[in-house]
């Protein structure tokens, strides 16, 4: 088996039990941004977490693609070796969405859209 330098594995789970608990935490990430969100973003975020989880294991393909034997299983240690950047991205990109709404609140740039149109519709 191969042990990843980071220590991913916890002493009772199996390599695949430690990519399923990473993939869950990864999508609770996600919720947690999700929460952070105006509704009509979710479309956007859903795009933006599929597009995620592939660039992942593409990245992580890449990387052990320079292996002609077991390869699958130099991608998921690679994979688990990740889990810690990940966590921190996702973190980071909370936190950007809630500042983001802080300073530019959906429904105060909804008004000003308003008041914008309204404003052409008189001229």
């Amino acid at each position: 088996m191969i042990s990843p330098k980071y220590g991913s594995i916890k002493d009772n789970e199996s390599t695949d039990e430690a990519v399923q608990r990473v993939c869950a935490e990864i999508e609770g990430a996600f919720d947690h941004i999700k929460a952070q969100c105006d509704d009509r973003q979710h479309t956007s975020l859903d795009k933006l977490k599929t597009a995620f989880f592939q660039y992942l294991w593409a990245r992580c393909d890449f990387l052990a693609s320079v292996f002609i034997v077991k390869q699958s299983e130099w991608a998921t240690a690679q994979f688990l070796d990740l889990a810690h950047e990940y966590k921190n991205m996702l973190a980071d990109l909370a936190f950007k969405q809630t500042y983001l709404l802080s300073k530019y609140p959906i429904d105060e740039q909804e008004a000003d859209l308003l008041d914008m149109t309204k404003e052409d519709g008189g001229a």
